[in-house]
Formats: C-alpha cells, structure tokens, sequence
C-alpha cells in the first residue's frame, strides 16, 4: 500500500512549485518508513497487543517533526503544509501513532511561535528531534476543550510558579517528558512548561477507548506544583495567543 500518492505530489506542484522536488523526496521516505514499519504493526497497536513507543520514536528520529522549523533548532525548513501530509500519512498508517505524534508537536508549535528565545533554544530540539515526547494539557473534567473555563490555577510564588488542577484525556500523559500545560492565572489563561520531574505532578492510568487505543490518554494531576518563572510562555493572560 503506498501512502504518498500522485494526489499528494499534485498537491504540492500547486502550492510549492520551486520546491516541490525536496519535499516530495522527504514526504516519499517518510511514506516508506511508515508502509514497512508502523502499517504493518497497526492491528496489535489497536488491541494493544504491542504499544506504540519504538514506532512513534522511529518516526519522530526520521524527521517527521523536523520538517517545519528553522535548521538553527534541527529542523528541515520546509513548509508546514508538508508537514501536514506527513501527519496525514502517518494516519493512514496508524491512527494512534498519528495523534501521539501530532499532539506531541503541537507543543513544539506552541513553543515556536509564542516561547522565548531561551524556551525555543533549551526545548525544541529535544522536541522535533524526537529525543524528548511532549503532551498538550488542555482538558479539563468540567470544561473539557473549552480554554476560557479552566480551572487549573497557577500562582506567582516569588521565582516560581505554583501549579494545581487536574487535566483529562491527555495524550501521551505519563510516557511523555515535558508538559504544556493552560492554566489560570489572575491576568487570565496563560501556558506553562512543565517537565515530568516536577514535584507535585502525578499521572492517572491509561483510560479505555473505543479507538486508537495504541495511544495513552489519561489525567495530569498536579498538586502544588511548583516550576521556574522562567517556564511561563509568553505573559500572563495571553494563553489563547
């Protein structure tokens, strides 16, 4: 079965004449990889038969989250609607493997666009690299996606931030190591980084779904969490940004 299809390089002609040679080749390798060694695996990731760690951190080492961000962090520079077929690819493939991946860079993003040049130099190249799994903590049990009802606090506390709330339904949550987290603060919500050595942050057990059981999903509980000021991204209030 092969996933990068004619539709596919079609596609890019469209959007990126000059370049679409380059990334028609990474988007093709990539396509390989995942036809010879997460497709296959598909039906035990799904009955859980076998997890989706080694195929996600073989994907991730073969550029998957590489390919929109600026080489001075590890990335291949190209554009992010290359990345978005990636991500497509990968779905066809697998489907648990696709939304570990994707909600994992969804964090790198958040970092690029709104981190401080010291968050972006220190965390994404561990991230895109793939040497470090990321988890988007958005939901709550009573607000789910909703990002202006969350009741996850975070208070100043002289050069620290203190950290409590519960998030629910959270990919990758226990397995990865470092945490965006939305939390409210008393300028309105505002996004924290949160490694998973932090004191006071706890993890609920994989909770059952009716699909795409190859990816984790569970609580983050944090209880007096306490993380360096200097993990806020952006300032405070500006978490919808």
């Amino acid at each position: 079965m092969a996933l990068f299809k004619p539709e596919h390089r079609q596609l890019l002609k469209m959007l990126h004449p000059a370049r679409e040679e380059e990334v028609s080749e990474v988007l093709s390798g990539l396509a390989v990889f995942m036809e010879e060694k997460v497709l296959p695996l598909s039906p035990k990731f799904d009955s859980l038969a076998e997890k989706i760690t080694s195929a996600r951190k073989s994907l991730l080492e073969n550029g998957i989250c590489q390919i929109p961000y600026p080489s001075r962090y590890g990335g291949l520079e190209l554009p992010f609607s290359a990345y978005t077929i990636a991500i497509e690819l990968a779905g066809a493939a697998d489907a648990s493997v696709a939304l570990s991946v994707a909600i994992h860079n969804t964090v790198a993003d958040g970092i690029f666009l709104f981190g401080s040049d010291a968050q972006k130099e220190t965390y994404l190249p561990g991230i895109i690299s793939g040497k470090r799994l990321a988890s988007f903590s958005l939901t709550e049990p009573a607000s789910g996606s909703d990002a202006k009802a969350v009741r996850t606090t975070a208070r100043r506390a002289g050069r620290e931030y203190v950290l409590n709330g519960t998030k629910m339904f959270i990919t990758n949550a226990g397995e990865a190591d470092l945490y965006l987290v939305l939390s409210a603060t008393e300028r309105g919500p505002t996004s924290f980084i949160v490694e998973k050595s932090a004191p006071g942050l706890e993890f609920g057990e994989d909770l059952p779904k009716l699909g795409m059981r190859g990816s984790r999903t569970s609580e983050v509980r944090l209880t007096d969490c306490r993380i360096p000021a200097e993990n806020r991204v952006g300032r405070e209030g500006e978490g919808f940004e």
